[in-house]
């Protein structure tokens, strides 16, 4: 789909689920990869400064980034960028400053592995373009052999993408808008979430931010993010200069710059927001840049001594500050369905599938894919669950799935209520049958069609025992097979008037999957269940 993901990263996930049947196991295989990513770090850095030292300080400051070790350890299309850009750049290294023994094979490598990184990670293909710089300005280097045999596995791969996005046009384009979302323009976050990817910059303010204890730590980060960025200007500074001159560390400048600023100016101009793990595609140039600063000021024994302690002390904080991810997640709801505990998301998954009925519609009040990642295949999930003003029965039949904080209350026509408690609150599950309501035996039946692909069958109108407070419930027929959201978006302007003998009241009908309102309980009925 164009403006999603390739699907890569599923079938790269396919050999760990079908030998272990364990989500966990994934998260393993994700890490593992990721940690080796750390070594590769010290690798390239070791061969693009001539340093084994700086190498250590590098992999060292990729090691205990809290964010780096966040985004290390999740299951999105995007978890593997740790090790994929890593391991790029080290198999690049040799071959652009020609040192490489096998360069036509490390060449190859590179090329292949980003082909793999771009199927898994759409902005990947923002790396083609450093990649693709960088072969340019180092062309004396390149053996034409391993271009052409790593080339024509990039072409060939990415043009069945293509072609697979143009055999389906209307689904390809359809979430384009969201990468438009409003006028492109100048944005400092990329360069800010670049920084932070090797400072750790604000982690204890976006994690777990409530708990007793995050002033103390945000002070502490905050200060190593000081110390971090100094040694990362040092080390920008450093290699600008290095450009002026030839030889020496100049072709190590080019690598690192272009590495470490393509992704940051590539995302610095746009109309959509910019989130930190898109930044990952600068990794570990970063790094590189870092400990190039602290090998200029860590010259003399005595500076340098200072300077691993300093480094040492910058570990220490942002390991603790990894630590609030898992403080974040055990607090389940009450921080987000982004911290819930994977075996929460388990058993919500194992309750979705036993429940519900093939080809049924999921009514949940969390988006798509958390749903579909706990139930581990894709749902025909529906964002919308004001089940207060709204009762959906699906032809097919479904759930009503909510989490919340504290138990809500069953939707009408629901025909069982499974409750599961989770970490911070609980899972609702509503079973929905068709056929629950017979439009036939109304007590006041009608058939109002309407030119948006609904007819109005019938109501009821019902009063407390004083006739003070009055209720009225519409039924409603989807008429259209699949009404579209112009269809639903209709209802904003329709207006329910309800004259009684005492005042006349009105109530304004707001729009979502169905026709719902506030205060007015509407009942829409799939057309294949009348």
């Amino acid at each position: 789909m164009f403006a999603a993901n390739p699907p890569l990263t599923g079938y790269l996930f396919v050999p760990v689920l079908a030998l272990t049947r364990s989500a966990l196991a994934v998260v393993v295989f994700v890490v593992l990869l990721n940690t080796a990513a750390v070594y590769f770090c010290y690798r390239a850095t070791a061969d693009l400064l001539d340093s084994p030292w700086l190498g250590l300080a590098a992999a060292w400051l990729m090691a205990v980034n809290p964010w780096v070790i966040e985004f290390s350890r999740t299951t999105w299309v995007q978890c593997l960028l740790p090790f994929q850009t890593t391991v790029i750049l080290w198999l690049l290294v040799p071959v652009l400053r020609g040192r490489a023994a096998r360069p036509d094979l490390r060449l190859s490598a590179a090329l292949i592995t980003l082909t793999l990184s771009s199927l898994t990670f759409l902005l990947t293909f923002f790396l083609a373009a450093s990649v693709t710089l960088l072969l340019v300005i180092f062309r004396r280097h390149v053996p034409t052999r391993g271009l052409l045999i790593g080339g024509a596995v990039f072409v060939a791969a990415t043009g069945a993408f293509v072609l697979a996005l143009l055999a389906n046009p209307g689904a390809g384009f359809a979430r384009i808008g969201n990468f438009t979302s409003e006028p492109a323009r100048f944005k400092p976050e990329a360069a800010l979430h670049a920084i932070r990817l090797v400072t750790g910059d604000q982690y204890s303010v976006a994690r777990a931010p409530d708990l007793p204890d995050a002033a103390a730590w945000q002070s502490a980060e905050a200060s190593a993010h000081f110390a971090l960025q100094i040694a990362l200007g040092v080390g920008i500074a450093a290699a600008v200069g290095a450009l002026r001159r030839s030889g020496g560390r100049r072709p190590a400048a080019i690598i690192a710059l272009v590495w470490f600023a393509l992704p940051v100016v590539a995302m610095s101009y746009n109309g959509s927001p910019v989130h930190p793990h898109y930044l990952l595609l600068s990794l570990p140039a970063g790094f590189m840049l870092a400990a190039w600063g602290v090998g200029m000021i860590a010259r003399r024994p005595l500076a340098r001594a200072l300077v691993i302690g300093g480094l040492a002390a910058s570990g220490i904080v942002s390991a603790g500050s990894s630590v609030r991810f898992a403080q974040e997640t055990r607090l389940g709801l009450n921080a987000g369905l982004d911290a819930l505990p994977l075996y929460d998301g388990e058993r919500i998954g194992a309750a979705i599938n036993a429940a519900l009925p093939q080809g049924g519609v999921v009514y949940a009040n969390t988006v798509p894919w958390i749903l579909s990642s706990f139930a581990g295949h894709s749902l025909n999930v529906v964002n919308e669950v004001r089940m207060s003003g709204v009762s959906i029965l699906p032809a097919t039949g479904g759930l009503v799935v909510v989490l919340s904080a504290e138990p809500p209350e069953p939707p009408p026509f629901g025909s069982g209520t499974q409750i599961i408690p989770i970490t911070g609150g609980a899972a609702s599950i509503t079973t929905l049958k068709p056929g629950g309501v017979s439009l036939d035996t109304l007590p006041n039946a009608m058939n109002i069609p309407t030119a948006q692909g609904l007819s109005l069958r019938g109501y009821d109108l019902t009063s407390n025992r004083r006739g003070t407070r009055w209720t009225l419930t519409t039924y409603w027929h989807v008429d259209a097979a699949n009404p579209d959201a112009s269809v639903m978006r209709s209802a904003r302007s329709r207006m329910c008037t309800v004259r009684t003998a005492r005042k006349s009241s009105t109530w304004t009908v707001i729009s979502c999957r169905g026709i719902c309102g506030t205060r007015v309980i509407y009942t829409c009925i799939n057309s294949a269940s009348s």
